[in-house]
């Protein structure tokens, strides 16, 4: 049986919102369908030696962190480049997303990106918090927390990840996020996985099938299934109340 290896990105610092715990949610749900996992955390040091992954999870970090020189050195970039190259699932949370694009700090100075896609990210003074936020993608709607301060402007050759129902997302055109090419990024907290088992589905297809197999989720996850449900359905019932 193939090892299926998740890396996350930084996992200590890139965790401001938990989600870091994508990967343990989507390890977990490939392991209950019959499928061996490893969780790979990746420093400098393991991009270095150019450590293989099946999947990329990248959190969102602090303003400090974002803009540290590790954070943003061609290391790093090259190994979510390299990523992205060999059309590994990637997804990125918040301040994970921002990094792929160039950016701008609220004081109006350019701060370094990677300029892996295109997409613009301007801080300002504004913390947009969403309890109950609601986003239609093309897999079903999303539910989550968004916990943010960007406005983000995505180019045409990319496209949203979603259409937001309930919140802000890049508080530019009622969408959220982006999609290009094996890359999702979204502002959904919760964790995203967690809060969503059909979309954790969708991306553990993505990440089996490059394995050359095949992905069906096993029946063990129901109740986490109606877990997850009765967590998102409380979510929205709090931003309603």
């Amino acid at each position: 049986m193939t090892t299926i290896t998740i890396g996350v990105l930084f996992p200590a610092t890139f965790n401001l919102n938990a989600d870091a715990a994508n990967a343990s949610v989507l390890a977990r749900r490939l392991d209950l369908s019959g499928h061996e996992t490893h969780i790979a955390g990746l420093d400098i040091d393991e991009m270095n030696a150019g450590r293989a992954v099946d999947a990329l999870i990248i959190g969102s970090g602090s303003s400090s962190i974002v803009t540290a020189a590790e954070t943003t050195s061609p290391v790093v970039r090259d190994y979510v480049r390299n990523a992205m190259d060999s059309a590994v699932p990637i997804l990125a949370v918040s301040n994970g997303l921002h990094l792929f694009g160039t950016m701008t700090a609220k004081d109006g100075r350019s701060i370094q990106g990677w300029k892996l896609a295109p997409l613009h990210t301007t801080f300002g003074t504004t913390q947009h918090v969403t309890i109950g936020m609601r986003v239609e993608t093309a897999w079903g709607t999303v539910v989550g927390v968004e916990n943010h301060n960007a406005t983000v402007e995505i180019e045409s050759e990319a496209r949203p990840f979603g259409t937001v129902l309930h919140g802000v997302g890049n508080n530019s055109g009622q969408i959220d996020g982006i999609e290009f090419g094996s890359v999702w990024g979204t502002h959904v907290n919760g964790p995203l996985f967690a809060l969503n088992p059909a979309i954790a589905d969708e991306f553990a297809r993505r990440v089996v099938a490059r394995t050359g197999a095949e992905y069906t989720p096993g029946p063990e996850l129901a109740q986490i299934d109606r877990l997850s449900k009765q967590t998102a359905d409380h979510l929205v019932r709090k931003q309603s109340s």
